[in-house]
């Protein structure tokens, strides 16, 4: 009587447990009265007590997302309007909880293709998807040089809140002369010829 004793144990917690944020259980004791020697014939009798503990699992939940475009010039090597910058994305899940509803948008990629669907239905922490997405070149964008933009890519934990990471990229435009084919060798030449006048004026301006 009015003794205590302090006894220990584990539990491995588990993906759901981390998603739902706790981790309730119950610990039950139970005991035996002692019988009186004369009582010998009467069954002792059992009690028993139950507490319940609750562990709070602190979340993590984030998103990243990492954006990369390769310029495909086609057969003449030239950037021409409509030539495409195809983009890579991927997204993964650096955190402790699992993300659903994970989704990847682009102000001039669409549609942007996922293995599972876009958006990604659940991403499992740790794991990383990847997506693709083509952009077709514009006049202007030959004109600036480059194509800069950038990509986003949004989900939710499992309270139901939002999580959301961008990354931007800069593909080069380059604005050479063509080298290759019937309509490159034209170009050169009279780029030659050219550069070959210039140099002539400016051996006659010096006599």
């Amino acid at each position: 009587p009015g003794a205590s004793e302090t006894c220990t144990g584990t539990y491995a917690i588990t993906q759901a447990d981390i998603d739902a944020g706790f981790k309730d259980n119950t610990a039950d004791v139970t005991a035996e009265e002692p019988t009186q020697p004369q009582d010998a014939s009467i069954s002792p009798r059992q009690v028993e007590s139950q507490t319940t503990a609750e562990v709070m699992i602190p979340q993590q939940p984030t998103v990243d997302i990492a954006k990369s475009g390769e310029l495909d010039l086609g057969a003449n090597g030239v950037a021409d309007p409509g030539d495409l910058i195809n983009y890579t994305f991927q997204v993964g899940n650096p955190g402790n909880v699992t993300l659903t509803s994970v989704e990847i948008t682009d102000p001039l990629v669409a549609p942007i293709s996922c293995p599972g669907g876009n958006p990604i239905p659940t991403l499992a922490p740790g794991a990383s998807v990847m997506c693709t997405g083509s952009y077709a070149l514009t006049a202007g964008d030959i004109s600036a040089g480059s194509v800069l933009n950038t990509a986003d890519a949004s989900a939710m934990d499992p309270m139901t809140e939002p999580v959301s990471d961008g990354d931007s990229d800069t593909v080069a435009v380059p604005r050479q002369m063509p080298t290759t084919g019937p309509f490159g060798l034209v170009a050169l030449a009279l780029a030659l010829i050219s550069a070959a006048a210039l140099v002539l004026r400016r051996r006659s301006a010096t006599r």
